[in-house]
């Protein structure tokens, strides 16, 4: 089912352009407010290498199943060492696994970190749906 599918069912026709807008703003809102945090971390984060650590198994709450996530430990510049889930075992079967990847991280709460490789992605995402519902919700409007 499509989300403009799941709209149409939900919302009466004359308010679905009022509720595609609103869908489009709000994850304009998620893009905006995460692509500021993440330059934030690329101005004043410390960049460091985190490196390789084990596999871990977790479970995906949509389906239940269980996923083998790989995890990386990265130390601050207290000595602290922090955890970063990224990538699960079949992405790295498909792609070579790497031995260490270039985080930064913020000085003031060392848990909050980014992969600098995938550190705009998740951003430009929900910046760009956001575009297209709202760019779907004003060719809905009848002029």
């Amino acid at each position: 089912m499509t989300v403009s599918s799941l709209i149409a069912l939900t919302v009466p026709k004359e308010y679905t352009p009022h509720a595609f807008a609103g869908l489009g703003l709000v994850l304009l809102g998620i893009g905006l407010f995460s692509a500021r945090k993440t330059m934030y971390l690329f101005r004043h984060g410390v960049r460091t290498n985190a490196v390789f650590k084990r596999i871990k198994t977790s479970r995906r709450l949509s389906s239940g199943k269980h996923e083998a996530v790989l995890i990386y430990t990265y130390t601050d510049t207290h000595g602290r060492e922090h955890e970063l889930s990224h990538g699960t075992v079949e992405s790295a079967l498909s792609h070579p696994t790497q031995n260490s990847l270039v985080v930064r991280y913020n000085p003031q709460n060392p848990t909050e970190c980014i992969v600098e490789q995938d550190g705009l992605l998740s951003p430009i995402i929900f910046i760009l749906a956001g575009f297209v519902f709202i760019g779907a919700s004003i060719s809905q409007i009848n002029f």
